[in-house]
């Protein structure tokens, strides 16, 4: 998941980061001794980037394939790395290994359980548009659970705070390590974090409507997927060319609209344009027919680009939001950093 992988220290912690772990201060080639192996595209990007030009150090890491073959605009066609620099995203594929999928399920179950209220969603799913779009059913229960330290209402709220209040000792041990692992990380340029949300949804209803996360939560907003893969859909400012969640379901809100394929245990990074302007967002889903070994089912889908690509939900998912203020800059009088 990570790009340099190095021995971990002792215990709990340590055993993780034996896993995935970035070589922390004093990055080296790994390939430049010996000649083991060929760099991979992103690794020779990053060293790049960030160790031939010291001065960048403020970018998040440069656009790759890696990005640019998960991200396609309604319709099908393919953004290219300019365009995504533009926008603002970033894909880190297998952020996680299934151990730490497991270990933040268990963590999350217990947040839940404390701290999490339920949100009432919109489970209308639609068969796939060769059976005409049929509505199969159309009502609403609460399917939706989350844990946050930012205040809403009356609800719980978790013990680690938000924003300026944030305190990173309070937040438990597998969720920790991921804050860490993105902050010392040299390809994102993160300040301090500001917020943790967890969501959970069931019953393969993931729909999200389109919307920007408050200023508050900072800059630079990460997502991590679990327990299933999804597509989310980034809307473009402006007015939606489709309301009728029929005609959204099977052809999106704008024909503008970009879909990013979120595989589960992936890490979308939302920056820039895709922080501040375009809505996020995750569509109602279409309900298909398969057949597995032999025998038939029906299966809740996202899809991505065109309907033909289907990609399907699991029974559940957890989305992590961590929520992070961007990278201070470095003073031009450096003495100040002395006083």
């Amino acid at each position: 998941a990570h790009i340099f992988s190095i021995p971990g220290h002792a215990g709990w912690r340590g055993k993780l980061r034996q896993q995935q772990r970035v070589e922390r201060r004093g990055v080296f080639k790994p390939w430049a001794a010996g000649g083991q192996r060929k760099p991979t595209p992103r690794e020779d990007a990053v060293f790049d980037h960030f160790f031939s030009k010291p001065d960048e150090g403020q970018k998040h890491r440069p656009v790759t394939e890696e990005d640019v073959e998960v991200v396609v605009r309604v319709g099908g066609k393919t953004l290219s790395h300019g365009e995504l620099e533009d926008l603002g995203v970033r894909m880190h594929k297998d952020m996680l290994s299934e151990m730490q999928e497991q270990l933040l399920q268990m963590e999350a179950s217990e947040l839940i359980e404390q701290y999490g209220f339920s949100h009432v969603g919109d489970n209308t799913v639609l068969h796939s548009p060769d059976n005409q779009g049929k509505v199969l059913e159309s009502k609403n229960h609460v399917n939706a659970t989350r844990v946050t330290g930012r205040p809403e209402g009356n609800n719980p709220v978790a013990p680690w705070g938000y924003g300026d209040s944030f305190r990173i000792e309070k937040v438990p041990d597998a969720l920790r390590f991921v804050v860490e692992e993105i902050t010392e990380s040299p390809l994102w340029a993160v300040g301090k974090p500001r917020d943790i949300t967890i969501n959970r949804r069931d019953k393969s209803f993931f729909k999200l409507d389109p919307h920007l996360d408050p200023v508050g939560d900072g800059e630079c907003i990460f997502i991590i997927s679990l327990l299933s893969n999804t597509v989310m859909t980034l809307v473009p400012p402006g007015e939606f060319d489709r309301k009728r969640p029929g005609d959204i379901s099977l052809k999106s809100w704008t024909d503008e609209d970009v879909d990013v394929l979120m595989r589960r245990r992936s890490m979308l990074l939302l920056s820039g344009k895709a922080r501040t302007s375009w809505r996020h967002s995750i569509r109602t889903g279409v309900q298909v027919e398969i057949e597995t070994d032999g025998k038939r089912d029906v299966a809740v889908c996202d899809w991505w680009g065109k309907t033909q690509n289907l990609v399907r939900r699991s029974p559940q998912m957890l989305s992590i939001i961590l929520a992070f203020q961007k990278k201070p800059e470095m003073p031009q009088d450096y003495s100040s950093l002395f006083e």
